[in-house]
């Protein structure tokens, strides 16, 4: 790890112990409570401790329904349905989506709409609707015409969601464009998450439309993005489009390095999580483990391919062990 990623990791251990600190000072019906547990869930998320923020969440939820302030309200939902996702629960996910996006009807709160469509959006795509998705991410965008100071961000996002949806569709054309006009913007907003995302599906267009070494380029930088900001779940993702640009020009030995790389940073956002694995993640692995043995027995290599056999079998063990000990 990096002293980047090292740096990342004490701000975000920093930032839970503050929030757990006032947590534990603030009384149940303190108002505050309802602000200092959607952060410390909010920070729980990004550390891949999706059981825990989904809690915290939705205590937060139940404190502003309690208060009446829905906005608020609205917002937790979003981010619940956020972490569903993360966690496979994709039918749970669009229903609290929409959920939010009807709270918000009540209030003028265009900025909040648009964020709640897109996380209908984000929802769908996961499960599958694609069409319908890509309706809910050009209303965002639409929602967005209204509020000047924001359009350029909520633009950028809407477009580059859209990009995402088109390239799973097969139109690598509009996809292409969408995400080529969204990054620039993405960078001057300085979202940098968003940005190593779009560049991800950029470079899979790339993949598609035989340009590897375009591909790379993009992904290298993607990484690098990913890997200052200490993000394991967007680092298995590149590595894992890597892989797949590796394989397009026959590159086997760096394919299977770079399957390495990916197990082990896969490894580091499921360490100790084992209970609150996702189908995402499961899906994400399985696919790494069958790229990379498939690649070693092209090469030849036994020995690499019982190496991958060996880890996608221990993946499917500790699934298993987590799952049983969830029932009991």
């Amino acid at each position: 790890t990096s002293r980047c990623s090292s740096a990342a990791s004490d701000v975000y251990k920093r930032q839970v112990d503050g929030f757990e600190k006032v947590l534990a000072a603030t009384a149940a019906d303190d108002p505050l409570r309802m602000d200092v547990l959607y952060n410390l869930g909010f920070v729980r998320y990004l550390r891949g401790d999706h059981a825990y923020a989904l809690t915290a969440q939705e205590q937060a939820r139940a404190i502003a329904v309690r208060f009446g302030a829905e906005e608020a309200a609205a917002e937790c939902t979003t981010r619940m349905a956020e972490i569903l996702l993360r966690l496979g629960e994709f039918d749970r996910a669009v229903a609290l989506a929409r959920e939010a996006f009807e709270r918000l009807g009540r209030i003028d709160a265009p900025l909040r709409h648009a964020e709640a469509l897109n996380a209908v959006g984000d929802a769908l795509a996961e499960r599958g609707d694609l069409e319908e998705s890509a309706a809910a991410y050009l209303r965002a965008m639409k929602l967005a015409e209204r509020l000047p100071e924001h359009r350029d961000s909520n633009h950028a996002i809407g477009m580059a969601n859209l990009g995402i949806v088109r390239r799973r569709q097969g139109r690598l054309a509009d996809a292409r464009k969408l995400l080529a006009e969204a990054l620039p913007r993405l960078e001057q907003q300085r979202a940098e998450e968003a940005f190593a995302w779009a560049l991800r599906e950029l470079a899979l267009v790339d993949v598609a439309e035989k340009r590897p070494a375009e591909a790379l380029r993009r992904l290298d930088r993607a990484l690098a993005i990913a890997e200052s900001r200490d993000e394991a779940e967007v680092i298995v993702q590149v590595l894992a489009a890597k892989m797949e640009a590796y394989g397009a020009t026959g590159r086997q030995a760096e394919l299977m390095d770079t399957a390495d790389q990916a197990g082990e940073a896969m490894r580091r956002t499921l360490r100790g999580l084992a209970e609150t694995q996702g189908a995402l993640a499961r899906r994400q692995r399985a696919r790494i483990h069958d790229l990379a043995m498939r690649t070693a027995v092209a090469a030849g290599s036994a020995e690499r391919f019982f190496v991958f056999l060996e880890r996608s079998r221990a993946g499917g063990l500790a699934e298993a062990l987590a799952n049983r000990q969830a029932i009991r």
